[in-house]
């Protein structure tokens, strides 16, 4: 399976459609800047996420946003969340190749990039 590492979210193209106003395009800002705050104090993030988490052991809540964030970060030149084509052309791809679709897939049907701030809508 193609290598991803990052952060991926799943929403319903209908619902973004009807909350295409502030709401529907919120969310993208609102994790990019959780990433800028992680990235900026990992240890208050750390201690926010184990907090919140039942059971949540602090040393590996530390440990995971040690190690994530990086990975979190937005590729340069582009805003948080943003999505490669290439890298959905490869996924699409690689399930056709193992027939984990049933039907020809347009990779460019399985994202969007429209939301995120300075984009499309």
């Amino acid at each position: 399976m193609p290598a991803h590492d990052g952060l991926v979210l799943v929403a319903n193209g209908d619902a973004l459609e009807r909350e295409a106003g502030a709401s529907g395009r919120s969310w993208p800002p609102a994790l990019g800047q959780s990433d800028r705050d992680l990235r900026g104090d990992p240890g208050r993030a750390a201690r926010t996420l184990a907090g919140a988490g039942r059971g949540l052991d602090a040393r590996v809540a530390g440990e995971s946003t040690r190690r994530l964030a990086p990975l979190r970060s937005a590729p340069r030149g582009r805003p948080y969340g943003y999505q490669d084509s290439a890298e959905w052309s490869r996924l699409v791809n690689w399930m056709g190749d193992h027939r984990l679709l049933r039907t020809s897939t347009d990779p460019r049907a399985a994202f969007t990039n429209d939301y995120l701030p300075g984009r499309g809508l």
